[in-house]
Formats: C-alpha cells, sequence, structure tokens
C-alpha cells in the first residue's frame, strides 16, 4: 500500500514573484520525474502518477484559476495525453483515503480505473441512500392508509353493536315504535359498515398498486419494475422482496379481523333469533352478513395476487444473481 504524502498540496501564501517562479520550476521538475517513472513501467507507475498528482496540486494553489494554472501545464510540458490521466492524478494526490478505498475494490491497475472504481463506489452510495429513503416514504404512506381503514372500520364496529343492543331492547318490550326506528337505525349502521368496507377495500387496491409500480399502459405489467430491479444492488434487492412479504402479512391479517368480525355478526344473529316476532329482520342481517363474507373473500384474492408478485421478484432476483456472478 502506497502511503500518500500530502504536505505539498496546502495553497502557498506570503512567497514574493521570485520565490513563487523558483517554486513553480522545482514543482515542475517534480512532475516531470513522475511521468518519467510512469513511462519506466508498472513497478513504478503509481508513484509516479501520484508524485505527478502532487506537484501539479500544488501547482495549481499558486496560480489565481484555472486559465493561468493551464498556461503553466502547458508552457512547463506538463500535460498528458488524455487529461483524464492528469485529473485522476491530482484527485489521487489530494484524496488519500478516497484512493486506498477505490484500489482495494476491484483491484483496478491504472490511476484513471482507480479514479473511475471511486466514482461507482460514490454512485452505489448515492443510489442506496436514495432507496432507503423512498423505501420509507413508502413505508410511511402505507401504515397511514392502513390507520384510516382501521379507524374507519372499528368506529362502524362499534355502531353496529350499538345498534344491535338497542334491537333487541325494543324487541323485547313489543314495542312496535321502537322496532322500527332501531331497524332504520340498524340498516344506516349497516350502510356506513358496508361504505368503510368499500373504502377499507380501495385502500388495499391502493397498497396493491404501490407494491407492483408498474404503469397500466405500458405492455409489459412488470417492465417498470424490472428497469428498477436492475439498478438496485443486491441488498436494495433483498429489502424489496422483504417489504412485499410484509405487504402480503397485512392483507392476510385484515382478512383475519374480518373473519373474526363476521363471527361476531353470526353470534349476535343467533341471539337475536330467539325471539320468534324478529325473525324476518334477523335474515335480513344474515343475507348482509353473507355480503360481508363475499367482500372478505375478494381481499384474500388481493392477498394472493400480492403473494404473486412476491414470487415474481424473487424469480428476477435469482436471475440478477446469475447474471452478475457469470460476469
Amino acid at each position: 500500500m502506497i502511503a500518500l504524502d500530502q504536505t505539498n498540496t496546502a495553497p502557498a501564501t506570503g512567497l514574493g514573484h521570485n520565490e513563487r517562479s523558483y517554486r513553480l520550476d522545482v514543482l515542475a521538475g517534480e512532475a516531470r520525474k513522475g511521468l518519467e517513472s510512469v513511462e519506466r513501467g508498472e513497478e513504478f507507475t503509481i508513484g509516479g502518477w501520484l508524485a505527478y498528482g502532487f506537484a501539479l496540486n500544488e501547482g495549481r494553489a499558486l496560480h489565481p484559476g484555472d486559465r493561468e494554472f493551464g498556461e503553466w501545464v502547458a508552457v512547463s510540458q506538463l500535460d498528458t495525453p488524455d487529461r483524464m490521466d492528469r485529473a485522476a492524478a491530482m484527485w489521487a494526490a489530494a484524496n488519500a483515503d478516497q484512493f486506498e478505498e477505490a484500489r482495494q475494490r476491484g483491484n483496478p491497475r491504472t490511476i484513471r480505473g482507480i479514479h473511475a472504481k471511486w466514482k461507482e463506489i460514490e454512485a452505489e452510495r448515492e443510489a442506496e441512500r436514495l432507496a432507503g429513503e423512498a423505501s420509507q416514504r413508502k413505508a410511511e404512506e402505507q401504515a397511514a392508509a392502513q390507520d384510516r381503514a382501521e379507524a374507519a372500520r372499528s368506529e362502524v364496529t362499534a355502531k353496529v353493536e350499538a345498534e344491535g343492543v338497542a334491537l333487541k331492547a325494543a324487541a323485547s318490550e313489543q314495542d312496535e315504535a321502537a322496532k322500527r326506528a332501531a331497524e332504520e337505525r340498524a340498516a344506516k349502521a349497516t350502510e356506513e359498515r358496508e361504505a368503510a368496507e368499500e373504502a377499507a377495500k380501495e385502500a388495499a387496491q391502493a397498497v396493491e398498486q404501490q407494491a407492483a409500480e408498474t404503469p397500466a399502459q405500458e405492455p409489459d405489467p412488470h417492465a417498470a419494475a424490472r428497469k428498477d430491479i436492475a439498478k438496485l444492488s443486491r441488498e436494495g434487492l433483498e429489502d424489496e422482496v422483504i417489504g412485499l412479504r410484509e405487504e402480503n402479512a397485512e392483507l392476510r391479517s385484515r382478512v383475519a379481523a374480518q373473519r373474526s368480525q363476521i363471527a361476531d355478526l353470526k353470534a349476535q344473529v343467533h341471539e337475536l333469533t330467539s325471539s320468534e316476532d324478529t325473525g324476518r329482520k334477523i335474515g335480513n342481517l344474515q343475507r348482509r352478513i353473507s355480503v360481508s363474507e363475499g367482500r372478505s373473500k375478494e381481499h384474500q384474492a388481493a392477498a394472493a395476487r400480492l403473494q404473486r408478485q412476491v414470487n415474481a421478484q424473487k424469480a428476477e432476483i435469482a436471475k440478477l444473481r446469475g447474471e452478475r456472478e457469470a460476469v
């Protein structure tokens, strides 16, 4: 490992004209020696580029701007056939930690290769940061949608239970007027529950659409997802699958809660059927329960579709891993 001494990279201040001119001549000589080491072969190449970069960095600090610095490089005959080599050498000399980290990644053998590797490292880190932020935003949106759906369902369930108690009391008192009023309230509560279930269904469809991330107008429904997956690192792909699994688990939990609610309603109907006078009204409630069971099955179908998307994501990950290992 080559130690990078950066003592010559600090801007020189307080130099007179003659001192500055003399120092620039010394730096030009050091830069030429560095290029000579590069020409001598692989054993001396990296050290030569570093010496060249140190000299040019200090020379740049002695000039007021890029134009003056460029003129000095040209007059002193310090330029390289490819300007990218010069930029890479100056970067390596000024950034010891970055240089060593990039040099250990993939074992690049040229100064330009090491510089290019560092740019790849920076791009990977930026992609990971953006992916993390997007994942966090998505999780927050899904949590908010679930909270809204759960709050609506809890409110409607409480109303249904309260109206059920009122209906039973009216039936026991044989008060026809009270019965009619209780029935109207129960019907209204049922309508509100159905509206809340529809809202929950729309929220579930929105979650499913966010997980798919596929524009409807594209011929391939998974084209956008495949493109995004190709940009992800291995860790990013694994995070994507984990997120889809969590969404699938959430949908299954909602289905289980819906089944529990149906069971509770059936129990209430059984209690109410003990009175022969209310048999016809309870029959109407049973038909509404059947409708709720149908909606529960729709939620189960949504969970199944989400599971298929998880399986498709896993297949894409396996394919991408195989392609990367082959490369």
